[in-house]
């Protein structure tokens, strides 16, 4: 399944047609775009977005927008958002590039797709402005940890700008702030000055009748946009320019109470109660609100809203989409769960999430529900979409959903710990899969799950996971063998993921690295022979695990000198791998094919091997690999300029090909 793009999170705001021109802000913004890194940090109102949005449309270069929202702290889903979106801005081809690598959880796979990335922007011949907006919504540590590496080792024609409401303690702020490339734009700038005040009320045609109010309303606000705006919209509701506040500054906690009381109910009943049910949407798509609202007129209403500067932004113009203010939806949400009976806001909810479903957007859908208690019908659409989840390479999101479950002690099925599992395996977590593992065979005590005919499928899943967390994190492997034994004594029963290929490795060079290779700890023993002879003479032997595992021996055979039994194991991964076209296989398999013909000063036939595995295989990082050690091959033979001539054509980064 391919993942469904929400065009309203990567389309910059619309500003509107009488909004500020903030020309001392323009000349810093343009003055520091020699910079690469401008954050703008402040609290809710103080027009960060709108800045950008503004001052962006007038600069000549290309803009890739994302606005974040809590369902991207999966490092799959975030920087496949950012690759897609710059891919399509920049009418490159970057996102079918880097596909091979959006798929893994493997903390090393995440730095290759980071330096690739790099590698493919640096070609582009475009000034490329990347905005990440909403960024304090980013929790996720492998993000931050992502997100360091791109900005520190930036290409010169790109700046990012991150909007962030906080400061964000994952990112190396203080390292950066001694940096000639970094600048952060903070409350003091963002507020309004006089000049400013006095052009939006000239902009809104509201004519002062006394100029004194002015000076006013700037020392009340402090300058708070979000206060100016409400200043403005009790001027527009008054006969006499009376202000019918006291003091609006960011940090005053009437706002939410001014918000509902003062704006809100001077509404018609049917508007706010169409304001309040869309609030819990975070994007207002006029279809969606249509369905959701049982109305025609959604987008009259939401045009309307905007022309009454009531708090709302257009996120896109054709189709137009739009989202409330985050302070307004705040508000909004505290009302909506107020004015209606408990039941009524869970019968909205599931409506709202129902509609989003049907539309394709599940992740939205699952997190309204999980954000609102609603775990039986959230665990439902999971297990449905639990296949989709892992091809997307989007483990994360489950990991984190899993974790909202447990932390509301929602007795959550059993498939889903199991993929939880898997997840949290491929991620090198491996206490916490422990601990779920534990958890689970602590309900089959009580349960008795594995022998429920509705379990078995999942029942002889968890007993290979529970084998191969042992394998993978260079465990017992007695215990391995063990598991394997009786699960074969049992019999395998077939399921739902038997046609899912776990991707044990998409950029590696060697097995031995990757995750079924335990990062080279595995050790050949007596046991560690049985459990491989095990896996390939039973029911297992035809399991993408088990072809790996050849190739895994391949590798540590090679490592011992035993060359003739390393040649006999790769030419069977390599045919698994050929097969398959699993290049995370093949690819592995060919260099060390070459490793031997170097080893026996059998050049030619090298050379030959790796023009060959070149053909096969169109992602740029493995053809770099191969042209990697082509080179290392050029320079054993003494033939320095083709090992230059050679080098020069892959821009890989150096020492990734092993002695």
């Amino acid at each position: 399944m391919q993942m469904i793009w929400l065009r309203s999170k990567t389309t910059m705001p619309t500003p509107l047609e009488d909004a500020v021109d903030r020309d001392r802000l323009y000349k810093i913004l343009n003055n520091d775009y020699a910079k690469k890194l401008t954050i703008l940090r402040a609290p809710a109102g103080y027009g960060k977005t709108t800045i950008l949005s503004q001052w962006l449309r007038k600069t000549n270069t290309t803009i890739a927008w994302l606005s974040i929202d809590s369902a991207d702290n999966d490092p799959m889903r975030f920087w496949q958002y950012i690759i897609n979106t710059l891919s399509e801005v920049t009418q490159t081809d970057i996102n079918l590039e880097l596909s091979s690598l959006l798929s893994s959880q493997d903390p090393s796979n995440l730095e290759s797709l980071i330096d690739s990335f790099i590698s493919e922007i640096s070609n582009i011949n475009q000034k490329i402005s990347m905005i990440l907006d909403d960024y304090h919504l980013i929790k996720n540590e492998t993000i931050h940890s992502m997100l360091t590496q791109f900005i520190e080792y930036l290409p010169e024609n790109v700046h990012v700008f991150i909007t962030t409401r906080s400061k964000i303690p994952h990112l190396p702020i203080a390292r950066w702030t001694t940096k000639p490339w970094y600048r952060e734009i903070g409350m003091e700038l963002l507020r309004f000055n006089y000049e400013e005040l006095q052009q939006f009320y000239e902009k809104k045609k509201l004519l002062m009748t006394n100029s004194s109010i002015l000076p006013i309303i700037l020392k009340k606000t402090e300058g708070w946009i979000a206060g100016i705006q409400l200043a403005e919209l009790s001027m527009r509701s008054s006969s006499s320019n009376e202000i019918k506040f006291d003091d609006f500054t960011g940090a005053n906690p009437y706002i939410f109470d001014y918000l509902l009381d003062d704006i809100l109910k001077s509404l018609p009943e049917d508007l706010q109660d169409f304001i309040l049910q869309t609030s819990i949407l975070d994007s207002l798509d006029p279809n969606v609100c249509n369905n959701f609202t049982n109305q025609t007129n959604s987008l009259n209403i939401l045009s309307d809203l905007e022309k009454m500067g009531l708090f709302i932004v257009r996120l896109n113009a054709d189709p137009p989409v739009f989202r409330y203010h985050h302070l307004f939806a705040e508000a909004l949400q505290i009302e909506f769960k107020k004015r209606y009976t408990e039941e009524k806001i869970q019968t909205i909810i599931q409506h709202a999430a129902d509609i989003l479903y049907r539309n394709g957007y599940y992740i939205s859908a699952i997190e309204l529900l999980l954000k609102n208690n609603n775990f039986s019908l959230a665990s439902t659409w999971i297990i449905e979409y639990l296949v989709d989840i892992f091809t997307l390479g989007q483990t994360s999101t489950l990991v984190n959903w899993v974790r909202i479950m447990k932390n509301n002690n929602y007795s959550i099925p059993i498939e889903i710990l199991v993929m939880d599992i898997i997840a949290l395996i491929s991620a090198f977590q491996y206490e916490e899969a422990a601990i779920l593992i534990i958890e689970l065979e602590m309900r089959q005590q009580i349960e008795n799950w594995m022998e429920q005919e509705e379990n078995l499928g999942v029942a002889s899943i968890f007993e290979t996971v529970k084998a191969y967390a042992i394998i993978s994190s260079a465990g017992d492997v007695k215990q391995a063998l063990a598991i394997i034994q009786r699960q074969l004594k049992k019999g395998l029963v077939s399921s739902r993921w038997d046609n899912i290929r776990i991707q044990y490795n998409t950029f590696e060079h060697k097995i031995l690295r990757t995750s079924i290779g335990a990062k080279g700890k595995i050790q050949i023993n007596d046991d560690a022979i049985a459990f491989s002879n095990l896996m390939r003479e039973s029911e297992f032997k035809d399991q993408h695990m088990t072809v790996f595992g050849y190739g895994l021996s391949a590798e540590t055979m090679y490592e011992v000198n035993a060359i003739e039994l390393a040649s006999e194991e790769l030419e069977i991964a390599l045919e698994s791998g050929l097969r398959n076209n699993d290049p995370g296989l093949f690819i592995p398999m060919y260099l060390l094919k070459a490793q031997i013909y170097i080893k026996n000063n059998n050049f030619s036939s090298a050379h030959l091997l790796l023009t060959n595995a070149m053909e096969l295989v169109q992602e740029k990082h493995w053809i770099h690999i191969l042209q990697t050690m082509n080179a290392k091959c050029f320079i054993l033979e003494g033939n320095l300029l083709q090992a230059e001539k050679e080098l020069a054509t892959s821009k890989f980064v150096n020492g990734q090909i092993s002695n």
